[in-house]
């Protein structure tokens, strides 16, 4: 059966390279990235437990990173879902500010963990949750989105849980970044195994669009840029890569891709 892409149904693509003995292609009409072939193995075997448990401090120090361009948007906290939520490292951080959390995590022994801190955790798949419509302010895929099979069809599905004017948040590999550029299928977070879409600003606006968001805010950061607190929890680390993670901010191209959208119908 002929491989279509899943933005606009277009079977020809462009082959860029093989990493992992599995094929990244872009699609010749729409321009979105994706691994060809991919062999779907489910989300939960995606979430580790004992990596968040381990390296906690330094998830606090990412994600409290994105809680504050968060609070750029939202003067005032209120109910943000979570989609992967993992072991609720994330939300905690935000509902320290107020909000109240809601997550989905197909991983059980994750969730337990996100439910021992207090949060509203739905087992199992987005695609197939049932979640209350028109009920939460943020809806945030951190690193999630480019798991997922049909991202439109995801996002179309979290702008109905928006309340008016409510806002989705994903963070993703950049896959436009000067760190993928040079390393091509070395790149750290290609991740082919895992990662079904490569995003880029502009195909990941363009899913916004069609699926109904209209896009405020775009930025990247690479590396000790991605920190709250660059001397922080392992922050250091990042020290001697910080003149190459500047320039790749300078130029809009750094690892992390962060795009908001509001509801617009």
């Amino acid at each position: 059966m002929k491989e279509a892409c899943v933005f606009c149904g277009s079977g020809k693509f462009k082959p860029l390279f093989v990493s992992e003995r599995r094929r990244v292609a872009r699609c010749r009409k729409c321009g979105l990235v994706r691994t060809l072939g991919f062999k779907y193995l489910g989300y939960e075997k995606y979430h580790r437990k004992k990596e968040y448990q381990e390296r906690e401090a330094l998830f606090r120090n990412i994600f409290t990173k994105r809680a504050g361009i968060i609070g750029r948007f939202f003067p005032k906290p209120g109910r943000v879902l979570d989609v992967g939520c993992a072991t609720g490292i994330f939300l905690s951080i935000l509902a320290e500010k107020g909000w109240e959390v809601w997550g989905v995590e197909p991983s059980a022994e994750c969730a337990i963990e996100a439910r021992k801190k207090g949060i509203k955790v739905t087992g199992g798949y987005f695609e197939k949750s049932k979640l209350p419509e028109g009920f939460f302010d943020l809806v945030v895929f951190n690193h999630t989105l480019e798991h997922m099979e049909d991202p439109v069809r995801v996002l179309r599905k979290a702008g109905g849980l928006l309340k008016e004017k409510g806002r989705v948040l994903v963070d993703a590999p950049n896959f436009a970044s000067l760190h993928s550029k040079f390393a091509g299928p070395s790149w750290g977070y290609l991740a082919t195994d895992e990662h079904i879409h490569h995003f880029e600003p502009q195909s990941l606006s363009k899913m916004f669009k069609k699926a109904g968001l209209k896009t405020i805010y775009v930025k990247s950061h690479s590396g000790i840029f991605d920190l709250a607190n660059p001397f922080g929890a392992s922050g250091l680390r990042y020290i001697i890569t910080a003149p190459l993670a500047f320039i790749e901010m300078f130029f809009g191209r750094g690892e992390s891709l962060k795009i908001m959208g509001e509801k617009v119908r």
